[in-house]
């Protein structure tokens, strides 16, 4: 049975192994007969390091070039949000520091296709050739069909990403109110006060003390029960 890109999804929904998977895939399908292809594919989001993978170790390492040098195809590609062939990258003068170390890894021909994502996020797929002048038109028009795919697939994998960094978010949004309000309970035991009286006085002491709120909290808490705040669990 043929995979196609959104069935990776139901393999791996972490964004590098994903990608990984993807690369590889686009490397095994995408060919010609006879054509032997590497493939990489970079994700670029805004507050969060770059992610790429490689179909095999030589792919991966020209993401580490990109970057070092700002220039490079996919960088192009992703400008541009076209594809970007460099037929024989000996012949190529539009990314002078890039093109050397390519041909140093021994490709000789690179095809780059930007991914559709939603948001800040950007992406590019690229084909690396050890052969010169090996993609044709047909070729291109392969590689963008299947990057509509490989969009699909990446989008959903990214939004679960989010949704997962957005749950960790909540959790500890959660843990911290609850420390806090755990704390103003005791402030308020102790003082006979309200419950904004009690928030009060824990500003002023966390202001006074230069401490975190949540620190503070911690702290009356732990003085209290006589154990690390993490070792006492509070009934919802």
């Amino acid at each position: 049975m043929d995979i196609r890109p959104l069935d990776l999804v139901l393999i791996n929904d972490d964004v590098v192994p994903f990608l990984a998977d993807l690369a590889t895939l686009a490397a095994r399908t995408l060919p010609s007969a006879g054509m032997e292809l590497s493939c990489r594919i970079a994700v670029h989001r805004q507050k969060k390091p770059a992610a790429a993978a490689g179909s095999e170790p030589g792919a991966s390492s020209m993401e580490d070039l990109d970057n070092i040098m700002d220039e490079g195809p996919s960088r192009t590609a992703i400008k541009d949000q076209k594809a970007v062939l460099a037929a024989n990258l000996e012949h190529e003068d539009r990314w002078p520091r890039f093109v050397p170390a390519a041909v140093g890894h021994g490709f000789r021909s690179i095809l780059c296709v930007p991914l559709s994502v939603e948001g800040d996020s950007l992406s590019a797929l690229t084909l690396y050739s050890r052969r010169p002048n090996a993609f044709s038109p047909e070729d291109i028009d392969t590689a963008e069909a299947f990057a509509v795919q490989a969009s699909i697939a990446l989008r959903l994998v990214l939004l679960i990403a989010h949704l997962k960094d957005a749950n960790q978010d909540l959790t500890a949004a959660l843990a911290k109110r609850t420390v806090i309000d755990t704390a103003l309970g005791v402030v308020m035991a102790q003082n006979r006060c309200n419950h904004d009286a009690a928030f009060s006085m824990l500003q002023r002491a966390s202001n006074t003390r230069n401490v975190k709120l949540r620190a503070l909290a911690a702290s009356i808490i732990t003085s209290v029960a006589g154990a690390d705040i993490h070792a006492v669990h509070f009934d919802a």
